[in-house]
């Protein structure tokens, strides 16, 4: 079943939080940066083509002028780490509502040694600064301002500061914003919209009875952040960001949480009793859960574990059977015709396993043993996944594509000193595999490639890794 929140409950938080934060907007903005393929434009379309542009634009450059109100630069997000590039796109507002996007834009750089840009808009990071990038029609001009700077985030999952790794200055900074205070009581997870960071936060575990501070939504460029509780979800764990919807599980109340990022109301669904929530995956309308029906009081995990599939309209479930207890991280193939879910195991007899749920059939299509516990995993767009060890600092690779263990329990990939790689992300820009080794405070970088150690930083009990896209 499903219960829905306004956004009441809200208003009178964000209030005071304005008091303190005016600058700070009511809706935090992580919503569609038009990347997607739906048409949020008021473009005219011509019965001949799809793009509207062609018809409108005159030959007559005098005549491009006529009615030019304003121009804007997507996406909103505005910031690009030292020696990397990214493609950036204007459009132009006239009279009438008219959106054209294939004018002859002029684009230019405030500052070439901090940001250079081509004609095409496309601006890449030369060192760390701030530079304003331009598009121009005539006397009209669009502006945005961009940072060229920290591209990696985490946070300090006991202490609850936010910190970052500057690529273009080699360099980690344990409180990004220096804010001498923590963003977070406890947090667990984190993605990125935009420009925004959403974190998980479960709260004080002496508070049996807290409901935790649910999510904090954290501006990335100005370090000003809001809390959202969302009513009816209790310790929140995994959160997963599509388009400008957050959704997070509720551990005690075995539930999860659809959040509208944009106007900050809410939905519950209700899971299975006793699912204990886990791991968690989104995709075309359907939530897919982890249930691992642990027993606090009996230490055990419910056998078999289960793979919850929710309808996001409907709100009806169907559970899948996973092949071993303890099913936790999820990971959608390159593909997203399958899920691939980690089955931990219970730390002793039962070894940890891999499935693969062919999510047409809605059952678990491949299966196979891998290492004792198995913890996080990550896929990367070669379809290799790299799967972290929870009693060990080993990391494992497989072949989705077919199911090869590129590297398992007689060969792993290595992290020396590590007993515990606790978070496995992937960078979007370099590749490269994001390892946290919590014992020696450590993020160890991977090459994707040979799997060779590229790097060592030095984060104290760093999780939750999110980067610029």
């Amino acid at each position: 079943m499903m219960t829905r929140n306004g956004s009441k409950f809200f208003t009178s938080l964000f209030l005071l939080f304005a008091l303190a934060l005016p600058a700070l907007p009511v809706a935090c903005g992580c919503g569609d940066d038009d990347d997607d393929d739906d048409d949020d434009s008021d473009d005219i379309v011509d019965d001949d083509d799809d793009t509207g542009d062609d018809d409108f634009w005159p030959d007559d450059d005098t005549q491009q002028l006529e009615g030019l109100e304003r121009i804007e630069i997507t996406p909103s997000m505005r910031a690009i780490p030292k020696g990397f590039s990214k493609a950036f796109s204007a459009a132009a507002y006239y009279e009438g509502g008219t959106t054209v996007t294939q004018a002859d834009f002029v684009y230019d750089s405030s500052d070439n040694s901090v940001m250079s840009v081509d004609g095409d808009g496309a601006a890449t990071g030369v060192k760390n600064g701030s530079a304003v990038l331009s598009a121009r029609l005539g006397e009209v001009v669009g502006e945005a301002q961009i940072t060229v700077g920290a591209d990696i985030f985490f946070f300090n999952g006991v202490t609850g500061y936010f910190g970052s790794y500057d690529r273009g200055r080699d360099r980690v900074s344990e409180d990004h914003f220096g804010f001498g205070q923590a963003v977070a009581q406890f947090p667990v997870d984190m993605q990125i919209a935009e420009n925004y960071a959403c974190i998980a936060d479960r709260g004080d575990d002496d508070e049996t009875d807290s409901p935790g501070r649910d999510i904090i939504i954290l501006d990335l460029s100005t370090g000003q952040y809001q809390t959202l509780i969302i009513p009816g979800l209790s310790r929140p764990r995994d959160l997963r960001i599509v388009d400008d919807q957050a959704f997070v599980t509720g551990t005690l109340s075995d539930n999860f949480a659809r959040i509208d990022l944009v106007d900050l109301t809410s939905e519950i669904y209700e899971l299975p009793e006793g699912c204990g929530p886990n791991g968690l995956e989104v995709m075309y309308g359907r939530a897919f859960v982890a249930c691992n029906y642990f027993d606090a009081d009996q230490n055990t995990y419910g056998d078999p574990g289960r793979i919850a599939d929710v309808d996001l309209e409907s709100g009806e479930t169907a559970l899948i059977d996973t092949t071993q207890v303890n099913p936790g991280s999820l990971a959608l193939s390159a593909d997203e015709s399958s899920l691939y879910v980690v089955c931990t195991g219970d730390y002793a007899g039962r070894p940890g396993s891999i499935n693969e749920i062919d999510l047409a059939a809605g059952q678990v299509r491949d299966f196979f043993s891998l290492g004792l516990a198995p913890g996080d995993i990550a896929i990367n767009s070669e379809g290799l996944a790299f799967i972290g060890e929870n009693l060990a600092g080993n990391v494992y690779v497989v072949d989705t594509g077919d199911n090869t263990v590129v590297r398992g329990a007689d060969d792993p990939v290595k992290i020396d000193g590590a007993w515990w790689t606790y978070f496995v992300r992937i960078s979007p820009f370099s590749g490269h595999v994001f390892v946290a080794d919590w014992l020696n405070s450590k993020t160890v970088i991977l090459d994707s490639l040979d799997f060779s150690v590229v790097d060592k930083i030095d984060t104290e009990n760093a999780g939750g890794y999110i980067f610029w896209e």
